[in-house]
């Protein structure tokens, strides 16, 4: 998956949650159980304008060139998203939200992870690895005595995150 797709998916999510919490702050507030009253139904919609302009800013980013500005975004991902999880976790675990709010947990978790892996393999591509499993060497498009063969990584987020990690300490530099 890559930077373009992780942002479409976070730029509907906070969609459909920002209008929601705008528009319906209660009856949103209800699916996860939480006990409403009108400063937590304005918090509510307060939250959602803020959902609304992440859903702008990913949606505009997608056609982002410039790879510092995707760097900023995917960090602010993963950031963002991991609190969100663990806000989530610790109002779940304290009684404030029900069970249905470990679906949230799942989500940001999920866009956490994929941010993770996306600014990962970023950093490996800015290297001169390359993830598509094609070699790299300092030849353009490969070729050469000086090429390796770079490895092929599947599209489950763990599996890339540790392979990529064992691949950077394995091909670090000696000091």
């Amino acid at each position: 998956m890559n930077m373009r797709a992780i942002l479409t998916i976070n730029a509907v999510l906070a969609t459909s949650h920002g209008v929601g919490c705008v528009l319906a702050s209660t009856l949103f507030m209800d699916v996860y159980q939480v006990v409403t009253t009108p400063a937590v139904a304005f918090s509510g919609q307060l939250f959602g304008t803020e959902l609304i302009f992440i859903a702008i800013v990913c949606w505009k980013a997608r056609d982002l060139a410039s790879q510092p500005a995707l760097q900023a975004i995917a960090l602010a991902g993963v950031v963002a998203s991991t609190a969100g999880a663990a806000i989530c976790t610790f109002t779940i675990t304290g009684g404030v939200m029900a069970a249905t709010g470990w679906l949230s947990v799942l989500f940001y978790a999920g866009l956490a992870l994929r941010y993770l892996v996306v600014m990962n393999r970023k950093a490996y591509s800015a290297a001169g690895g390359d993830f598509a499993g094609s070699r790299s060497c300092d030849l353009p498009r490969g070729g050469g005595a000086g090429c390796r063969a770079a490895p092929v990584f599947s599209h489950a987020p763990i599996t890339s995150a540790i392979l990529f990690s064992e691949h950077a300490v394995s091909t670090m530099p000696s000091a």
